[in-house]
């Protein structure tokens, strides 16, 4: 293993080596070299402590915890309470908490530099089930901020409920149209669906009233087409439709449109109408 790999890439490889150990020792050793990489690795104990736990993250995903025996596992007496007893030999080496860092390093003289043991994140982070690149980033953060992971991930949650706490749905009229959809800090805002539903169906009836000249090129309002304009799911559409229904009820019953207006035309309604140009944001009412 190297020093200029990331944490996670090193605890892919500690699960390799493990997978290919035929006996206790072997195992035992794994932990002993990994943790004298850590060492070698940074000097700074909480990046130390971070570190080694993004390896262990990457080593419980396939060695975690077990209720009963299995291979290389041994029963922990110690340890709380409501966590599976059964745990992989590799954490008699790479430990998870202090007493099991103590008895790895019981040998160490007090003149020899003592890394950190990582804290029980580990299993916490591995729950959260995150996607291969929201834990290269959550990697990355951790070892570039040298926080510990929960700090990271409180500091991440109160950034982003202040994003959405500071933004009502009334704010939402005075955003430009074209930013809904491409500003990215407003896709999870909360209301936004809501309001392009909404700014959409005025685009179609602004088209079927200003721009249209006969009846073939007016377009119905529906769930696909506001689906098709906005890039929404069609099942948040259908939602964010219910309180508009009355409106695009009368507008499609004054032109005459239903459900298979939009059927066999030469264009796409993305295509034909532009939200942003007919409908530039949401004051116009």
């Amino acid at each position: 293993m190297s020093t200029s790999k990331s944490w996670a890439q090193i605890g892919r490889e500690v699960v390799e080596q493990i997978e290919n150990a035929s006996n206790k020792e072997d195992i035992l050793n794994i932990g002993r070299e990994t943790i004298d990489l850590v060492c070698q690795k940074t000097s700074d104990p909480k990046k130390r402590k971070n570190g080694l736990a993004s390896i262990t993250r990457e080593v419980l995903k396939v060695f975690p915890r077990r209720d009963q025996e299995a291979r290389f596992y041994w029963k922990d007496e110690g340890g709380k309470a409501n966590l599976p007893r059964w745990r992989h030999l590799i954490f008699q080496s790479l430990t998870l908490d202090a007493s099991d860092w103590q008895a790895l390093r019981q040998e160490t003289t007090e003149e020899q530099e003592v890394c950190y043991p990582p804290s029980d994140l580990g299993n916490m982070i591995t729950q959260l089930n995150l996607d291969d690149q929201t834990q290269q980033l959550l990697d990355e953060a951790l070892a570039v901020t040298g926080m510990e992971p929960l700090e990271l991930i409180q500091k991440a949650i109160a950034a982003y409920s202040k994003s959405i706490v500071n933004k009502s749905p009334a704010d939402l009229a005075t955003i430009p149209t074209h930013e809904l959809f491409d500003n990215k800090s407003y896709r999870t805002l909360p209301g936004r669906a809501e309001e392009l539903a909404k700014r959409a169906i005025r685009a179609i009836e602004s088209y079927n009233n200003e721009i249209a000249t006969e009846p073939s090129q007016r377009w119905a309002i529906t769930q696909s087409a506001i689906s098709r304009l906005t890039g929404g799911r069609p099942s948040a559409i259908g939602k964010a439709l219910e309180p508009f229904q009355t409106m695009i009820d009368d507008h499609n019953a004054k032109f005459g449109l239903n459900n298979y207006t939009n059927r066999g035309k030469p264009h796409k309604i993305e295509d034909v109408i532009d939200i942003a140009a007919l409908i530039p944001d949401g004051l116009y009412e």
